[in-house]
């Protein structure tokens, strides 16, 4: 009798083993890749926002949390990671900041929250408290604590004016420049 009561425990016991679920596959560190979108901008995954410009230069918005009003054509970003790039894809100005509003309608982005845009090309770094760009004109204006540096010259002031490429920059009101000068300037 012993052996009838011992066989249905090995009998269960033998297809317990054999059917356990396999461990499921460890995490991938990848960054995972956006999803393609039928036709909008806005595109969610990972618990994050990316907004894809598609017309004219393009150019590519990552943020953390996003509130958008579909009435209003606008979207309230935070944690914002911004890249221009050129005609050919090359990214060209990088800026990072806490917050931001994008008007899809007027195709402006307004960073606000201890901005920075830096130049892919020449590390050129543009700091602000607030800092807008323009599609249509190619223009960033920066206000509030403005500093500009390039090399070991550096410019501030209130506001400045500057293409999107960061070639070409105006800083205003109360400005002051610190600049190294080597050898015979003269």
């Amino acid at each position: 009798m012993r052996r009838l009561n011992l066989l249905p425990f090995l009998v269960g016991f033998l297809l317990a083993s054999c059917s356990t679920v396999p461990p499921p596959p460890p995490p991938t560190k990848e960054t995972p890749k956006p999803h393609k979108d039928s036709g909008r901008d806005l595109v969610t995954e990972a618990g994050k926002a990316i907004f894809r410009m598609r017309k004219g230069r393009p150019w590519l918005m990552e943020a953390i949390n996003v509130h958008y009003s579909n009435g209003q054509k606008k979207a309230s970003l935070e944690n914002v990671d911004w890249t221009l790039s050129d005609t050919k894809g090359q990214p060209v100005i990088r800026i990072k900041s806490k917050k931001a509003t994008y008007d899809i309608a007027s195709q402006k982005v307004e960073f606000a929250g201890g901005t920075e845009a830096r130049r892919f090309q020449s590390h050129d770094l543009l700091r602000a408290e607030r800092i807008s760009w323009t599609a249509k004109t190619g223009e960033l204006v920066a206000s509030g604590g403005v500093r500009w540096a390039r090399g070991q010259t550096v410019v501030t002031g209130n506001q400045a004016v500057a293409t999107d490429t960061l070639d070409r920059i105006r800083v205003e009101g109360d400005v002051s420049l610190v600049t190294f000068l080597e050898g015979d300037a003269f």
